[in-house]
């Protein structure tokens, strides 16, 4: 496998002469472990310069490195350019008892400066010579890409209008820097701007139906609350490095550490126990332990009759809730009910308040009602889910699971004797076709034992908080619309709540959910691909023999009745394609259908980024944008240690790299200047209405306030706009590296429903569990039951278990995957010092059984195939590796894959229908999440060995 210089050879760059800090014979000076060295020094003298340095100044790494983000380094420079870093380890804590986050960072981290100076890196923009993909480019000036792009855009916006501009901002663009440039960008052209949470499988739709939220705020050192911590699916050893010394430590405290994992992977090394589980099968595992919890009485019927929707009336005819339009004329769909055993009467749900005061809901038994159709049976939900759990004996499920029946009687004793369990959070669960039933049966199992918003106690999605100022900083002009559905009062609690500082209230989130669609603010990325990209090709086949209907139905009618947003229609192609931080042709799953389908009709694709990605190579224009430790930077969201990072400058740009606000400010002014010259003076919006091609730079610079170098002024109104970062200056938070989140703040945007101090962990739900205030759910409670028709046409109305489709064909395998170690996302998976960390290219881990049935040796070359497509792999073969399944870590770029054929060709990535589903209060599609995804998880495929 080639490394180092040759990466860039095998990503097919060629025609580019020596970059800026690169000798005669093309040694780059970035590392200083190529250095000649200096004639008479010898190695001691050139390692002592190693500890000389010019100065030294804090930074971070603006990764999406999701639950563990961001680590405090200090960066060492001499001569201009960075000789190393190192962790700063500078955190500290007022929680008495508890441990502080030192020193955190990772292998990544503290070699990102060879990355950014090393022989990947890019430092002048390209343009195509040839055809896509073929690797030949020329340099060219920033004058004359940009002026080239401007026209072109110029160009299509007056003859097609924003409906033919598409913008992906990937997983990468996670500060502000990067995002508000792209935000802005896309405020002032109007295109068509791609939601991508749920695409990448990290929408958490389990959650989102379930709590009303997929954020919940939760510190990592919540774990000490804990006795014990269930690590049921994920492998933070490998994705949550710096936090990961926290599950260790607490287990010196006496805290049970249990991972469930279909492979024994590198975090069960360091569990208590190990539970097998076939993959894709978590959710009839946890249907059995939800039986043995109930069946045992070791269920909260406190906390359920409070909390959660399992007390409210389920009509026994037709499997929907009892509603006030089944009692009274112009009643209300969203009015619920439940059976007071106090009383012995119907009562009415409240939506102001959890609290029960004298009224004791009933969970058990059988009620008649009377109705405008006449008398109706109805009993609570809890009735329904005994009889849903019942056939998921220990022995039933595990012969569905794998899992041994004694295991699951033990994880059923251990959940409903703990005084406090909780889970370890992590995004693999979306990534799997049912990964929202597996999602709601865990939050189940958690529920009913009484793990529910109280210290060390709970199931929660993503640890995530973040400056209220991203809720207003940027992209306002087609935010504004989200709120056009808002009634009179939605709109004083709406204001009221920004004024005070405060979240903003279940029936204002309400309004705005409902909004979303028809605000267009951000389309779905799923349906996107699906439709324009071609991957409706294979994801809509019927790959799930249980379907009653074929996907594409399901998919038609979601669009036709408005419940999930696709731009531009289906009629309308897309011309121009931006890529700001990502990289779509190795991220989207069969994304050789967007080479085929979707990249012939698009007449320009414009790439920013460090380095030559799968997408950089199938672009037109590639735009070198600065390094971490080369451009200001705030990061817009928390992680769990719950810190905001901010970092000015280290050094300057390499060569003739640019920052993103630099870069669309002057793409902007020429967009202006161009159309100006062409005597066009508007253009067409995405809704058809009129706009300015004279306004694009003062929309771009947020009314002119902001310069072509204001990046960092850009950076400091968004730290010192934020309302729950304590005041915390510029000045402060850029030396520091980081400030810690003071509250959730104001605005939807921060969904744990807590408070906290410095003098306490975080513990996400104590505003429902404390404060009696709802639940963002029709019921206004945690809600298990959904009687939206398709979940019930599909089985779904509860937590279920569904066997995962035969995504891919009937074939013998399961490949899953999952977060390498090795990289955050693509971005080090080209690194030299990273690929010496490893073996070097990608690879394919397999049983020994499989393998001794198939022939294979250990480093062999495969095919791994299926009715999809094939790509060609070395395998590691693996005692821990579960016989029939496969593991092939995620985010090799095409070019390191042999004949540059990537393993998403494999992947089907059927489409969920429930995923589509709307229409029904607090199930509709919003920012993030209630949308349909992708997943590789459940992919089916055969291995035959190729000869060596």
């Amino acid at each position: 496998m080639a490394v180092g210089a040759g990466a860039l050879g095998a990503a097919g760059v060629s025609g580019c002469g020596p970059r800026a800090g690169q000798g005669a014979a093309g040694t780059y000076k970035g590392a200083l472990r190529d250095e000649p060295l200096p004639e008479g020094e010898d190695f001691l003298s050139r390692y002592r310069r190693r500890w000389t340095w010019d100065y030294t100044a804090r930074s971070t790494h603006f990764n999406n490195c999701a639950y563990q983000a961001h680590c405090a380094f200090e960066v060492y420079v001499r001569d201009g350019r960075v000789i190393r870093e190192e962790q700063a380890a500078t955190y500290t804590t007022k929680r008495r008892g508890l441990p502080d986050a030192n020193p955190r960072g990772c292998q990544k981290g503290c070699g990102y400066s060879e990355l950014m100076q090393g022989p990947a890196r890019l430092t002048k923009p390209l343009k195509r010579q040839g055809e896509r993909g073929t690797g030949q480019w020329q340099e060219v000036s920033w004058e004359q890409a940009i002026g080239e792009i401007a026209d072109k855009v110029v160009e299509v916006l007056a003859r097609e209008g924003s409906n033919s501009l598409v913008m992906d901002i990937g997983t990468n663009a996670c500060a502000v820097t990067a995002f508000g440039a792209a935000m802005q960008l896309a405020d002032a052209t109007d295109c068509v701007l791609l939601d991508i949470t749920a695409e990448i499988g990290d929408d958490m739709q389990g959650a989102a139906v379930t709590y009303g939220s997929i954020y919940q705020a939760r510190s990592a050192d919540e774990y000490f609350h804990s006795d014990l911590v269930l690590c049921w699916s994920g492998n933070p050893a490998y994705t949550q490095i710096p936090n990961f010394h926290f599950l260790t430590e607490a287990r010196y405290r006496g805290t049970r550490f249990v991972v469930i994992s279909p492979d024994y992977n590198a975090t069960a090394m360091h569990a208590d126990y190990w539970v097998p589980v076939r993959p894709g099968t978590d959710a009839a595992l946890a249907l059995a332990i939800a039986r043995e919890l109930i069946e045992g009485k070791r269920h909260d019927e406190a906390l359920l009759r409070e909390q959660t929707d399992l007390p409210v009336l389920v009509r026994r005819d037709t499997g929907r809730f009892l509603r006030e339009s089944d009692l009274k004329k112009k009643g209300s769909d969203e009015q619920l009910y439940c059976w007071d055993e106090v009383r012995n009467r119907l009562q009415a749900v409240s939506t102001e308040t959890l609290a029960l005061g004298d009224l004791r809901p009933a969970l058990e038994g059988r009620f008649e009602v009377e109705t405008l159709s006449g008398t109706v049976s109805v009993e609570p939900a809890f009735e329904r889910l005994k009889a849903h759990v019942a056939p998921y004996t220990p022995e039933a499920a595990s012969v569905l699971c794998g899992t041994p029946a004694p295991v699951i009687r033990e994880l059923a004793r251990m959940l409903g004797e703990a005084r406090a369990a909780c889970n370890v959070e992590t995004l693999a669960l979306g990534k799997f076709h049912h990964g929202d039933a597996m999602m709601r049966a865990q939050i189940l199992v958690f529920v009913l034992a009484g793990h529910l918003g109280r210290k060390g106690a709970g199931w929660t999605a993503m640890a995530d908080a973040a400056p209220d100022a991203v809720g207003t900083a940027f992209g306002m002009r087609r935010a504004r619309k989200v709120a056009s559905k808002l009634d009179r009062r939605q709109w004083y609690e709406l204001i009221r709540d920004q004024v005070l500082g405060r979240p903003v209230s279940r029936r204002t989130l309400q309004g705005l959910s409902e909004g979303w669609v028809d605000a267009r603010f951000a389309t779905n990325a799923t349906l996107f691909w699906n439709v324009h990209g071609g991957v409706s090709e294979v994801s809509t086949r019927h790959w799930d023999e249980a379907l009653p209907r074929p996907p594409a139905e399901y998919v038609e009618q979601s669009l036709a009745r408005g419940w999930q947003l696709l731009e531009p229609p289906k009629e309308h192609t897309p011309k121009i394609f931006f890529q700001i931080a990502g990289n779509v042709l190795r991220r989207v799953r069969a994304s050789q259908k967007l080479r085929e389908v979707l990249w012939p009709k698009l007449e320009l694709v414009v790439v920013t980024d460090v380095r030559m990605s799968t997408t950089a190579r199938e672009a037109d224009y590639f735009l070198p944008v600065a390094g971490f430790y080369e451009k200001p930077n705030v990061a817009y969201y928390t992680g769990s240690m719950l810190n905001t990072c901010a970092a000015k400058a280290v050094v300057a740009p390499l060569d003739d790299s640019k920052d993103e606000w630099e870069i669309y400010w002057l793409l902007s002014d020429e967009i202006q200047k161009r159309a100006r010259a062409r005597g066009l003076a508007t253009f067409r919006d995405r809704r058809g209405e009129t706009r300015r091609f004279g306004d694009f730079l003062d929309t771009y610079t947020l009314g002119g306030k902001l310069g072509r170098k204001d990046v960092e002024k850009l950076c400091k109104r968004f730290i010192e706009d934020s309302t729950n970062l304590g005041g915390v200056s510029w000045e402060e938070i850029s030396q520091r590296t980081y400030a810690p989140m003071r509250s959730q703040g104001r605005g939807p945007g921060n969904g744990s429903a807590t408070d906290w101090t410095e003098e306490e962990t975080v513990t996400p739900f104590l505003r429902h569990t404390l404060d009696k205030q709802p639940w963002p759910t029709l019921s206004a409670r945690v809600q298990f039951y959904i009687d939206h028709p398709w979940y019930l046409e599909l089985g779904e109305e509860l937590p279920a278990f569904k066997e995962p489709p035969k995504a891919g064909g009937d074939h013998p395998l399961t490949l899953s995957g999952g977060h390498t170690r090795w990289s955050v996302h693509a971005l080090q998976r080209s690194d030299p010092l990273m690929l010496r960390l490893q073996r070097g290219e990608p690879c394919l881990y397999m049983s020994v059984e499989d393998a001794r049935s198939r022939g294979i040796g250990d480093w062999d070359r495969v095919e791994v195939f299926n009715d999809v497509g094939r790509f060609r792999v070395r395998v590691k073969i693996s005692p821990a590796m579960r016989p029939g399944m496969l593991m092939h870590y995620h985010a090799w770029e095409d070019y390191q894959y042999e004949g540059g054929i990537g393993s998403r060709v494999v992947a089907a990535s059927p489409i969920n229908p429930v995923e589509l589903a709307g229409g029904q209060a607090f199930l509709t599609s919003m920012a993030s999440m209630r949308q349909p995804g992708m997943s590789d998880r459940d992919t089916r495929v055969d291995v035959r060995r190729l000869e060596r």
